[in-house]
């Protein structure tokens, strides 16, 4: 997703309790659980954000983070 489009007068949630959450597609290498990495959201203002994100399993989810099943 390129964009999330918000009223500024709402907050956006990406908490583990909300339903929203960033996919990441067409990485150039595996995320490892537990692994830490660094992401920058630009905002239409030029305002930018750098978090340190840790990737984890979803709960109940037998999908590794590339997307390839634990079957």
């Amino acid at each position: 997703m390129d964009t999330i489009c918000q009223r500024l007068s709402r907050n956006i949630d990406l908490s583990e309790e909300s339903d929203y959450h960033l996919m990441l597609i067409d990485l150039q290498r595996d995320l490892m659980i537990d692994e830490v990495i660094t992401m920058t959201l630009i905002f239409e203002s030029g305002t930018e954000i750098r978090l340190a994100v840790p990737i984890m399993m979803q709960p109940n989810h037998e999908t590794h983070p590339s997307g390839e099943s634990h079957d």
